[in-house]
């Protein structure tokens, strides 16, 4: 888990724009949850 949150601060320190870190770290989650819990969130 660490190494998961390790990458994606890297991930991020690419990108300058807040609400893409988002939407991508939002993609990266559901497709990594074993459930889409996303659906329930919209």
């Amino acid at each position: 888990m660490p190494m998961i949150f390790h990458f994606f601060s890297l991930f991020f320190r690419t990108f300058k724009n807040f609400n893409q870190n988002i939407f991508i770290f939002l993609f990266f989650y559901a497709t990594l949850s074993p459930k889409p819990v996303y659906v329930m969130n919209i």
